[in-house]
């Protein structure tokens, strides 16, 4: 399929048939995998992960099994390994991402083979707003989104976490049961990246958007609930705002959803939030991500019989890497490791690089707060590298208190740099300071951070091997009674009703068992899958405090993570920190009188293509004279064959090019385009001056595309002038009226640079246009 072609369909509208389908669900595994992804021997071969559609999927021992083996979690990734050969309830082989052996066996039907939406049968992704039940500022209301196709149960305790969505959001449809009358909703375009799914939603709780056209206010507008009929004039419902806030990228995310033009007949028919412009606004859940951002550092105590913990630290963090890279649910964490060593004052005596019993380190460098995953590898690679150097001294008086407060204050500095990341501090060693209060100094540095935890693991005594075993008890003593007044200083008892466990934070431990442990407290703080999973719950209009709660009763992380998460978000999430938003989601109408610009949403790749292709025909008028013409008709015929398929098209074609694209109903096209509305046949006719007109509008649609994308904060603007009649004396009446585009100079949109045609959404770019600027 050519380009045009692809484009052509991707701009197409149409609206969903909701005809109903026989099993398999649309979307799922089943009879997906053919070859060349399927090999002979029943081998699938693709890198891209299939995702779990239901709450409690059974994984079996065997492809004919009936044993379950063990159950799976909504929206789990899966690599797909074997296909089995049973043709009933055909099974496919799964193995878990951070695994190296087989899972076990699972339904097709319990399995997501879509990445991307599902398709109308005009190539258009559908794409549906939750329309929310009529409700009241005092009395939300909300549409659930359920973690099965066939279940309504929501109940955290078990493990089923229901979704509430009420914000005028745009939702992509990634699989559709038929026989639940229900669609899988997800909120990417793309979700290769183990993006999290939504969940299902009843069929009638949504307004389908299946076109990619908008509307662009420009002035104030009236939008109304109901169209006037002969009994009742049209009742209004909002108003919205018009001019160029609209261009705004940092306030406005989309333009207003375009359903249907001239239905009923002097109307848009549109979706639109029932509250007005704050439904249209963006919301920014940036703050979160700042929980994917996570910094692992560790004070080691460097004295006598320390050697083996400063090894384990080093495979800790080695097995950090080694496995969080690996899982689906860590993939997008950013980890930066660092550590410091202290010892004690008679350390400076025997190493030039101590200096008050504080030694060698690695700080955390201001300059890499947003590491990608190669600068991750590569801040590990140097952490290894350094870290395997260290050394402990042997040559230590005896096991006196270390400078235990001095290498906190000097690893608080460390790490203080990009002070929105999660600091984790581990505090390795066996004895406690000498001094026997927590400084000044140390109290205020430790105040200064709002993401930080602190272990503190205390290697286990070894009194036989003092000379003074009074003496050493005394210090590991002091060493537990010094980390306990810094983790209550640090961790609240509670957070929401719920105790935390501040026994947690202060750890004994071998380096055996030391190695395992720094993973999994690492897991529990900086899993990104949990991130996205709240930030697109925030998207949907739910609270944080209802969020919060929902894990808090799944129990399955640290109350303390839910306490650093609504204490880094809550301020900047303003009312939703508490309140869920309902923004009164509703189907409405417009006068096509009103003064709008009816707007097409493309993507950078489709917008790109858009180019190409106009480049191509345009590109004919560098050809000699006598063969633009045939190059011309040949690209055309070639472009229009492939959007409309069989039956063939032939270059003595009589029918305009606007009426052979009627054979896909609802394709966009300008009213009266100078290219489509000319038959192959006739532009086989037409005087070459008329032709030569006809490359030259091309030309120039060629170049708006190309202002938008090289300069999307200035305006593109044009006047459309007619041709001196004497320049083609024998076009036809069509030729006469193409316009020749004389372009103004470029204005700015705005004051600033978040004034422009294009926007970043859900990891896409987007390009919101005229429709004029299609030729």
């Amino acid at each position: 399929m050519s380009n045009l072609a692809r484009m052509i369909i991707g701009l197409g509208w149409c609206f969903i048939s909701l005809s109903i389908y026989a099993k398999p669900t649309l979307g799922t595994c089943t009879n997906y995998f053919k070859p060349p992804l399927l090999k002979e021997d029943g081998q699938i071969s693709t890198t891209l992960a299939v995702r779990v559609l239901r709450h409690d999927a059974p994984v079996y021992s065997e492809e004919t099994a009936d044993k379950i083996k063990e159950n799976l979690a909504f929206g789990d990734s899966l690599e797909p390994l074997k296909l089995g050969h049973r043709e009933q309830q055909q099974r496919i082989q799964v193995m878990k991402p951070d695994s190296t052996q087989p899972s076990g066996w699972m339904d097709s039907s319990d399995l997501l083979c879509a990445f991307s939406p599902l398709v109308n049968d005009k190539g258009i992704e559908q794409k549906l707003f939750i329309k929310t039940p009529p409700s009241t500022e005092k009395n939300p209301q909300s549409v659930t989104a359920y973690p099965s196709p066939n279940d309504t149960r929501c109940d955290p305790k078990q493990g089923i976490i229901c979704k509430q969505l009420s914000r005028f959001e745009l939702f992509f449809i990634f699989a559709d049961d038929p026989e639940t009358r229900r669609y899988l909703l997800v909120d990417e375009f793309d979700i290769t990246g183990y993006k999290p799914l939504i969940g299902w939603v009843d069929y009638d709780k949504g307004i389908h958007w299946n076109t990619v056209l908008g509307l662009r206010p420009q002035e104030n507008i009236t939008a109304y609930s109901t169209p006037p009929t002969d009994k009742a004039e049209a009742k209004p419902a909002i108003e919205i705002q018009g001019g160029k806030i609209w261009y705004d990228r940092s306030r406005i995310a989309e333009r207003i959803p375009l359903l249907e033009i001239d239905q009923p007949p002097g109307y848009y028919h549109i979706a639109a939030a029932g509250i007005g412009m704050p439904g249209f606004e963006t919301l920014d859940t940036q703050v979160l991500e700042t929980m994917k951002q996570v910094d692992v550092f560790f004070l080691l105590d460097g004295t006598t019989s320390m050697g083996p913990y400063i090894q384990s630290a080093t495979s800790a963090a080695k097995k950090i890497v080694n496995t969080l890279r690996n899982n689906t649910n860590f993939i997008e964490t950013s980890f930066r490791f660092g550590f410091r060593v202290y010892r004690d004052v008679f350390a400076d005596a025997i190493r030039t690089d101590c200096h008050g019993g504080i030694c060698e380190g690695m700080p955390l460098a201001a300059t890499t707060c947003h590491l990608d995953t190669t600068a991750t590898y590569d801040n590990w690679v140097k952490f290894d590298e350094q870290l395997s150097q260290v050394k402990e001294t042997t040559a230590d008086q005896d096991d006196f208190p270390e400078q235990l407060f001095a290498g906190l204050e000097h690893a608080l500095q460390d790490v203080a740099s990009c002070k929105d990341r999660t600091k984790l501090l581990f505090v390795i060693g066996d004895h406690g300071d000498a001094q026997p209060q927590l400084p000044p100094q140390l109290l205020q540095q430790l105040k200064q951070f709002h993401k930080l935890i602190i272990f503190f693991i205390q290697t286990p005594p070894a009194t036989s091997q003092s000379n003074n075993p009074q003496q050493y008890l005394q210090a590991y003593h002091d060493f537990q009674n010094q980390a306990q007044a810094i983790i209550k200083l640090l961790i609240p008892a509670k957070f929401k009703g719920q105790k935390i466990n501040r026994r947690e934070y202060l750890l004994s431990l071998n380096q055996t068992q030391l190695v395992d442990k720094v993973l999994d407290l690492v897991k529990f703080y900086s899993e990104s899958a949990i991130v996205n999973e709240v930030a697109q719950q925030i998207r949907g209009g739910d609270s944080l405090e209802n969020i919060i709660n929902k894990w808090l009763a799944k129990g399955d992380m640290p109350v303390l993570y839910w306490q650093l998460l609504d204490k880094a978000a809550c301020q900047q999430l303003g009312k939703q920190c508490q309140n869920s938003i309902d923004h009164r989601v509703i189907d409405a109408y417009i006068p096509t009188q009103a003064k709008v610009a009816e707007e097409i949403r493309l993507t950078a790749i489709q917008l790109d293509e858009w180019r190409a292709i106009l480049r191509r025909l345009s590109d004919v008028k560098i050809r000699p004279v006598e063969d633009q013409r045939l190059e011309f008709i040949k690209i055309l015929r070639q472009e229009i064959q492939d959007i409309l398929g069989k039956p063939p098209v032939y270059t003595d074609e009589e029918q305009t090019l606007t009426e052979l694209m009627k054979r896909k109903t609802g394709l966009p096209m300008r009213n009266q385009s100078p290219l489509l509305q000319y038959s192959l046949k006739e532009i086989e006719e037409i005087p070459r001056c008329e032709l030569r007109r006809l490359i030259t509008w091309v030309d120039s649609m060629h170049q708006v595309l190309n202002n938008v994308r090289s300069a999307p904060t200035l305006k593109v603007s044009f006047t459309l002038k007619p041709y001196p009649p004497e320049q083609c004396p024998l076009a036809t009446p069509k030729g006469k009226a193409i316009p020749e585009l004389v372009f103004d100079p470029p204005q700015k949109m705005g004051e600033t640079e978040e004034y422009r045609y294009d926007r970043s959404f859900r990891g896409q770019v987007i390009y919101w246009l005229p429709i004029e600027f299609l030729p």
